[in-house]
């Protein structure tokens, strides 16, 4: 049933309960500093863009386009201060159809990775 439900939605979300890769993220970094460790490292990820980034809110948008067919994906990322960096919440949603086959749970696995890695030549631990 578990496998069913996640094959037949077209999303995903930080923190959805079973995936311990994408729970509680959080960045050692104040929230200003976090957005652009963000936007760096997505000019880095093929096929992503920052679309909007909004320091006040903490709110970033970034969209990733697939190679074959060029389908977008929404990837809306939210920045909390807490207790020792900031917090990351997002969400990844495919603009058409009713499954994504899993594409948007590794846009933020792969969102995640990319900021890990950054971490190994900078200051980020995961």
């Amino acid at each position: 049933m578990k496998l069913l439900f996640f094959t037949l939605r077209n999303w995903a979300e930080t923190d959805e309960p079973g995936d311990a890769e994408l729970s509680n993220i959080v960045l050692p970094l104040t929230p200003d500093e976090t957005l652009r460790r963000i936007e760096d490292v997505v000019r880095t990820l093929p096929c992503w863009r920052v679309e909007k980034a909004d320091a006040a809110t903490g709110e970033i948008h970034l969209t990733r386009r697939t190679r074959l067919f060029r389908f977008v994906d929404d990837i809306r990322l939210r920045l909390e201060a807490v207790p020792g960096g900031t917090r990351l919440r997002g969400r990844s949603q495919a603009r058409l159809g009713f499954t994504d086959l899993g594409q948007n749970r590794r846009n933020l696995k792969a969102l995640v990775a990319a900021l890990r890695q950054s971490g190994r030549t900078g200051q980020i631990r995961l």
